[in-house]
């Protein structure tokens, strides 16, 4: 009996560890993401057309070297190392970016930021998913954590740089970082055994491509995650073009979170009682009437208040969309899945997205682009039937 409590008390010192992880690395990326676009238009005074460009670097780097972090993570189970190095390259490419106006010098840093950053969310999610299920717990219940940093730095951040400048976000993404990797170095993850035998280093991530099912869920995903999320950063400049501030911005991005915080708690209550299926295409369904506001409606406030409903769906897709992966995979091969997953549905979707939305801008409106984008959204309950289809065999 007392060993097993020892057990248990270690098992929930280090789950609050990976709490505080997620809290301190989200609250670094709620300081710096949301303000990206913002300060390329404000103060770097960048053109549509290249803030559209350097915003698909990021998405376009994933997409080359995303595959190659996870062969390397699945050769050497370099895991932590790779997390490690990611967190100190990309507080080092914040810092340059935000001390450089000229286009190309945030370009290049924007490109080096993403060579960086796209190993360690897939990896990151990967070791706390292997976490949570074999001690009986949910990837919501730490990821509730993430969120919430998020919210935080945003609403923080919206208050900073309206007093301070651009050089808050440096010191805030600077020290929450730190905090990170603080936590990181005393995280202990689920080891997985080496690859052996007949499965090659090279091929690991094509053997998850021969899954059937995983090619109709990336579709799905990439027509509605994919294309929404890249959306995200339109919504913040076409508010912006109407005359909003930062410091709106900042109130109701963290409102959006703490509704995100909610729904995820909601979601950890309800338990097994509905799929992650089911909620995976409510989120998605939450989005529709959030588009359509942003085709047919002008007012500042009322796209502003709209937002909020995105809160919910992340809310839902969030923690969910990690769960049906690994649903959908054996445990040596969640890893990669979550690395195709993000390279391909999220990041090669968002690189498209993002590029040409830039040019729809520019030649037609704003409205014509989200009409696009709801009808991207509605093709994707196309491929939604037929993984549903796909399931039930």
């Amino acid at each position: 009996m007392l060993l097993n409590s020892i057990k248990v008390k270690l098992i929930k010192k280090n789950l609050s560890i990976y709490n505080f992880y997620f809290f301190a690395y989200f609250f670094a990326l709620g300081a710096f993401f949301p303000w990206f676009p913002v300060y390329m238009k404000e103060v770097a005074e960048l053109p549509k057309e290249r803030i559209g460009i350097i915003l698909s670097f990021s998405p376009l780097i994933s997409i080359l070297f995303q595959p190659i972090w996870g062969i390397i993570n699945d050769k050497f189970r370099l895991d932590k190392k790779i997390v490690f190095l990611g967190i100190v390259m990309m507080n080092l490419f914040i810092i340059l970016i935000l001390i450089n106006k000229d286009f190309y010098f945030v370009a290049m840093y924007a490109l080096l930021f993403g060579l960086f950053s796209c190993g360690v969310g897939p990896i990151q999610d990967s070791l706390t998913v292997l976490y949570t299920s074999k001690y009986g717990f949910k990837y919501g219940d730490v990821r509730i954590y993430g969120s919430l940093g998020f919210a935080l730095a945003t609403l923080i951040t919206g208050y900073t740089v309206k007093e301070y400048g651009y050089t808050s976000i440096i010191i805030l993404c600077t020290l929450f970082y730190i905090l990170a990797l603080m936590a990181f170095m005393k995280v202990k993850q689920v080891r997985l055994p080496l690859l052996k035998k007949n499965i090659k280093r090279k091929n690991h991530l094509l053997l998850v491509l021969k899954d059937k099912r995983f090619i109709v869920f990336l579709f799905f995903s990439a027509l509605s995650i994919g294309v929404l999320s890249a959306m995200s950063n339109y919504t913040t400049l076409r508010i912006t073009a109407l005359g909003g501030s930062t410091s709106q911005i900042g109130v109701v991005t963290s409102l959006t979170v703490i509704i995100e915080i909610i729904t995820m708690i909601y979601i950890t209550k309800i338990n097994n009682s509905i799929s992650d299926f089911k909620l995976l295409i409510i989120s998605i369904i939450i989005q529709v009437p959030f588009l359509l506001v942003y085709v047919f409606f002008d007012q500042l406030n009322l796209l502003l208040y709209i937002l909020l409903i995105r809160g919910i769906s992340s809310g839902l897709f969030i923690p969910v969309m990690v769960n049906f992966i690994s649903s959908l995979l054996p445990k040596e091969k969640i890893a990669s899945g979550l690395i195709l997953y993000s390279a391909l549905s999220i990041n090669l979707t968002g690189y498209i997205t993002t590029i040409l939305s830039g040019y729809i801008i520019v030649w037609f409106s704003y409205k014509v682009l989200f009409v696009i984008i709801l009808i991207l959204v509605l093709t994707s309950f196309i491929f939604a039937f037929l993984l549903y289809e796909m399931k039930k065999r």
